[in-house]
């Protein structure tokens, strides 16, 4: 397995409105993506809890680019768990978890539609 590999998988889980990111790269295969700069594209994170932390970030920047009145630096953090749990789901269609591959997926609704009941 090479880069294209990588850069494959990562292309489908973007495209499908997922988010990825590559945990625990060994020291050697950060410096072939530091130098072919693919660490610029896709993120890497040394451990799992660092992964899942990229993942969490990310979901929440997507939270505020669909909502940015409703997720400014502070509101977020201000809302009490039920409140958010009620927005992520107005927001989240699906999130997946494939054990055997340690990886999770989430998908987004589009933008504009509505939750059914």
């Amino acid at each position: 397995m090479g880069i294209g590999f990588v850069v494959a998988i990562y292309t489908s889980v973007s495209n499908s409105g997922g988010r990825f990111v590559l945990v625990g790269a060994l020291p050697l295969v950060q410096k072939v993506f530091d130098f072919t700069r693919m660490s610029t594209v896709i993120p890497i994170a040394p451990d799992f809890s660092s992964g899942l932390r990229a993942i969490e970030e990310s979901v929440l920047n997507r939270l505020r680019d669909a909502q940015p009145a409703m997720f400014g630096p502070s509101e977020w953090e201000q809302m009490d768990r039920t409140r958010q749990v009620e927005v992520m789901g107005d927001l989240i269609e699906r999130v997946g978890y494939d054990g055997a591959a340690r990886q999770i997926s989430i998908r987004f609704r589009a933008v504009g539609e509505k939750v059914s009941a």
